[in-house]
C-alpha cells in the first residue's frame, strides 16, 4: 500500500544519510505491522542492518537469522547470510565465521550479481587463520583475486610462515613485496621476512630484509 510505501521511503532516507539510530526502529516497526508484504520483508533485513552498523551484532544477528528463516530464497537472503557471518567476525567467533563464509561462498560463490564473493573469501581465510588452520587458510587466499590480491598474498605469506613452510613463506612475502610497493602491508612484509631469515639463522638476509624494512 501507498502507507507501506511511505513508511520505507522514509526510514531508507534515514538510513542512506547514516541515521541507523533512527532508521532501525522505524524499519523493525514495519516489519512487525506489515510482514507479509514485500517492502514489510525487506525491512526486516534493514532493520538488522541499522543494528549491525551500530555495533550490535548480537541483535543484528537475531533479525538476520529471522530473516533467512522465513525467507531463505528473498532477494536479500545472500546478503543476509553474508552480514550473519560478518557478525561473528567482529566478536571474534572466527567457528561459526568460517562456517557462514563457506556457507555463503558454497551457495552464491560465482554469481555475478553477488557484490561480495571475494571479500567473504578473505574473512574465511582469515577466520582459518585465526583458528590455526593454516593449510586451508592458504589455499583460501591463493584463490583470492581482484582487490583483494595484495592483501591475500601477504596473509599466505604469513600463514605459510605459521605453517612452518618458511622458504614458501619467504618466496611469497618477496613476490608481494616486489608486487605492491605502495601496500600499507608493505612494511610488514619486510619485518617479517627479516624474522623468518632470523629464524632460519640467515642473517646476511635477515639484516637486508631489516635494512629495507627501516628504509621504508
Amino acid at each position: 500500500s501507498l502507507l507501506v510505501e511511505v513508511r520505507f521511503q522514509k526510514a531508507w532516507a534515514q538510513y542512506e544519510e547514516g541515521r541507523y539510530a533512527a532508521a532501525g526502529p522505524d524499519f523493525r516497526a514495519l516489519a512487525d505491522t506489515y510482514p507479509s508484504t514485500p517492502r514489510g520483508r525487506e525491512a526486516l533485513f534493514w532493520g538488522g542492518d541499522c543494528l549491525y552498523q551500530q555495533g550490535n551484532y548480537g541483535r543484528a544477528r537475531s533479525l538476520f537469522r529471522q530473516y533467512l528463516d522465513a525467507y531463505p530464497d528473498g532477494p536479500q537472503a545472500s546478503a543476509a547470510l553474508y552480514a550473519l557471518a560478518w557478525t561473528h567476525f567482529k566478536q571474534e567467533q572466527f567457528e561459526a565465521a568460517a562456517r557462514l563464509f563457506r556457507r555463503f561462498l558454497d551457495a552464491y560463490d560465482g554469481q555475478g550479481d553477488i557484490p561480495y564473493d571475494q571479500d567473504a573469501r578473505l574473512r574465511l581465510a582469515d577466520s582459518s587463520l585465526a583458528l590455526k588452520r593454516y593449510e586451508d587458510a592458504i589455499e583460501v587466499y591463493r584463490r583470492v583475486g581482484g582487490q583483494g590480491t595484495a592483501y591475500a598474498l601477504y596473509q599466505a605469506g604469513e600463514a605459510l610462515n605459521y605453517a612452518g613452510r618458511r622458504e614458501e613463506a619467504l618466496r611469497t612475502l618477496e613476490r608481494f613485496a616486489e608486487r605492491h610497493p605502495d601496500s600499507r602491508w608493505h612494511p610488514d612484509a619486510l619485518y617479517r621476512m627479516g624474522e623468518v631469515h632470523f629464524q632460519m639463522q640467515q642473517y646476511e638476509a635477515s639484516v637486508e630484509a631489516f635494512r629495507r624494512f627501516v628504509d621504508t
